[in-house]
């Protein structure tokens, strides 16, 4: 046995181990995330190496005249290997402002996307160890905590699609030399992409520093040792995290969440800032990132609010905080709501399942409210219950037929799709 098949062996093995973990056997279709890079041409090398059914995403961002010909290039790879490739088409992004940080959100809400449509529960990614070490050290600049600091793990819900997608990397344990050992002497060339070495950006100025070994004792392995004690001190606050949003945080049919005040009060402010930021993320637009340090005011001013007799009323990347001393209520910001689009059926704003492919979905707004109000009976009761600014955010599907049906009372037609801490 050669070097180079013993350390696609460990790339198989890796690969193997993670999803044979999460119980998901050879015949279940995968997303393979493959740009061509030497990290990624390896996972799709692991992945036929097992027999794992699976689909491989590419994405073209635009920003590269050479990027069409390298994600054909990744097609005719797929195909010499048995897999279908699918090229996909990024959001164009804002070249003057961070390019990496955009690109990657892009990228992953193209090819979520596609595996929401697609019910393809898992998407593969080809992070490795060295990215791991980098990453840390990239939160620590940052000033992150310690859910930042834990850097990346194996299993994660997807970033746009949480509920339907979970993004895997089986390689984080595996160091970027297995990688290139893995495709040795293989006809396969890896695309090159000179942002890598760009000492503009922030990561390539990292892994320059890194190599130069600053401070003895900074060793790879003792890092990643580093990474893993500060996961588990992370998996530890996510249970008590889990455990509060699954017993004490209400979600309601028309995707409000409400929590008692003075209980998010009385968490240790860590576990608080969790539980808000978890509501936060799956309330949000799914393309809005919400930044951690965000939070600490909004998880301030609710704490030092309990009990009060006014009405607190906040936004927060495109979500509504409203508190009257004894309850926060969470809905969405009517101003983010997206713009009205034809009713295809499928997935509308990342949270519902549209069932009816007919008229347009978009937020119920005071058209669709004085509609309902008129027609009265109870779901005209349901909605007059709300605050108005509710209520305008409410996703609604306006028929052809001139009907208006509301997302939380017309279920034929809408469903929410709950998060995660919400049991069957």
């Amino acid at each position: 046995m050669t070097d180079q098949d013993r350390a696609l062996g460990r790339l198989c093995t890796a690969l193997r181990s993670t999803l044979d973990t999460r119980d998901i056997p050879r015949t279940t279709p995968v997303a393979l995330a493959v740009s061509g890079g030497a990290d990624s041409l390896a996972l799709l090398l692991a992945a036929h190496g097992i027999g794992q059914r699976a689909a491989v995403l590419t994405v073209d961002h635009g920003l590269r005249a050479e990027a069409a010909e390298e994600c054909a290039y990744v097609s005719r790879v797929a195909a010499s290997y048995g897999y279908d490739c699918h090229i996909l088409q990024a959001e164009a992004i804002d070249a003057a402002a961070n390019v990496q940080a955009q690109a990657r959100r892009a990228r992953y809400k193209t090819m979520e996307e596609v595996c929401a449509e697609a019910d393809i529960p898992v998407l593969l990614t080809a992070h490795h160890r060295d990215d791991q070490v980098e990453t840390f050290f990239e939160r620590l600049a940052r000033g992150s905590g310690v859910r930042g600091l834990r850097a990346m793990t194996t299993e994660a819900p997807g970033l746009f699609f949480p509920h339907m997608v979970t993004r895997l990397k089986p390689f984080l344990g595996v160091p970027k030399a297995d990688i290139l050992a893995a495709l040795g002497g293989r006809e396969l060339t890896p695309v090159d992409d000179p942002s890598n070495q760009d000492p503009r950006f922030d990561r390539v100025r990292l892994r320059a520093w890194l190599k130069e070994a600053p401070v003895a004792g900074l060793t790879d392995d003792n890092l990643v040792g580093a990474v893993r004690r500060i996961a588990q001190a992370d998996a530890a606050l996510e249970v008590w995290t889990n455990t509060f949003l699954r017993t004490s945080v209400l979600v309601s049919d028309m995707g409000i969440v409400s929590i008692g005040q003075s209980a998010l009060a009385e968490l240790p402010v860590e576990i608080g800032l969790r539980v808000l930021r978890a509501v936060l993320d799956w309330v949000a637009p799914i393309e809005t990132e919400l930044r951690a340090r965000s939070v600490d005011p909004l998880h301030d001013a609710l704490c030092a609010g309990v009990g009060a007799n006014t009405t607190m009323r906040r936004t927060l990347a495109g979500c509504l905080v409203s508190a009257n001393g004894a309850a926060v209520r969470i809905s969405r910001e009517a101003a983010a709501m997206p713009v009205a689009l034809a009713a295809s059926g499928g997935l509308y704003d990342g949270r519902w399942r549209v069932h009816v492919p007919d008229g347009e979905i978009g937020a119920l707004g005071d058209a669709g409210w004085q509609q309902v109000k008129a027609e009265g009976g109870t779901r005209a009761a349901a909605l007059q219950a709300l605050a108005h600014v509710e209520r305008q955010a409410l996703p609604a599907l306006r028929r052809a037929d001139g009907r208006v049906q509301v997302a939380g009372l017309d279920h034929a037609a809408i469903t929410l799709l709950r998060p995660h801490w919400v049991s069957d």
